[in-house]
């Protein structure tokens, strides 16, 4: 596990199998993630177990969401 495996910085893109700290370093990388990305996204699910967010634009043909699993 490298330096970035925790996503500290807002330039680390997400992968399969990438690790996070805390619940809370989750959501803060999300929002470093797409502030330094400039787009905007929806939560379609958060509680204790999972985590769901797609682009704002996913409606209108955006491709871009992230499922996380948390454990």
């Amino acid at each position: 596990m490298g330096a970035n495996d925790y996503n500290t910085n807002s330039g680390v893109e997400f992968w399969v199998g990438h690790r996070f700290k805390s619940r809370e370093a989750l959501l803060h990388s999300m929002k470093n993630y797409n502030i330094w990305r400039s787009t905007k996204y929806r939560v379609v699910e958060l509680d204790w177990l999972k985590y769901h967010v797609h682009c704002r634009q996913f409606t209108e043909g955006c491709p871009w969401s992230l499922c996380v699993a948390l454990r």
